[in-house]
């Protein structure tokens, strides 16, 4: 992880080994980051607790 305080979905993204969409559909749940103007954006301490929380692996990504 980088140095940055805040970082954006896409970062969080590749922080947690999730899609950015997936990080976008949890800012909208309310469980990560914060809306601000049009992007969400995502402290690094928050996105360290959110990565401890243990969560069920989702489907295989398709093959193209």
């Amino acid at each position: 992880m980088t140095s940055l305080p805040l970082v954006n979905c896409e970062q969080a993204a590749k922080y947690l080994g999730l899609s950015a969409v997936r990080v976008r559909q949890f800012c909208l749940e309310g469980r990560l980051g914060q809306k601000v103007g049009n992007q969400y954006i995502i402290s690094r301490d928050e996105l360290e607790q959110f990565a401890k929380i243990p969560r069920d692996p989702g489907r295989k990504p398709e093959k193209p």
